[in-house]
Formats: structure tokens, C-alpha cells, sequence
């Protein structure tokens, strides 16, 4: 339960204009996960952690 706790309070940070603090975020998070126990909570962070992700990706993309 901490670990939900602490995930929900972290990915407030998935909207940051800084890419690295995003980034970060998302390492915090996968860790996290691994201490769930609720799928239906993990499966909504999944789904929080999509469009950043994407955006990172299409940033390198761009820029490489």
C-alpha cells in the first residue's frame, strides 16, 4: 500500500516539461510496481505512463 501511495503522488510528475523528470518518474514508477499487489491500480499507471512515454519517444525521434 505505500508503494501505491507513493506512485500516485510521483506521477503527478508524468506532465513536467522536463524530459529527465519525466524519465525519472517512469523508472520510480516500474520500481514501485514490483510491491503492487493491485492489478486494476497498476494497469491505471500503465495507462498514465503511456502518453509521456510516447512523447519522449517521438523527442528522440525528432531530434536525433
Amino acid at each position: 500500500m505505500d508503494a501505491e501511495q507513493l506512485a500516485e503522488r510521483v506521477s503527478v510528475r508524468l506532465s513536467h516539461a522536463n524530459s529527465a523528470v519525466v524519465l525519472t518518474t517512469i523508472k520510480v514508477i516500474l520500481y514501485l510496481m514490483n510491491y503492487m499487489e493491485d492489478e486494476a491500480f497498476i494497469r491505471s499507471l500503465e495507462r498514465k505512463m503511456g502518453p509521456p512515454l510516447g512523447k519522449l519517444l517521438n523527442f528522440q525521434l525528432v531530434h536525433s
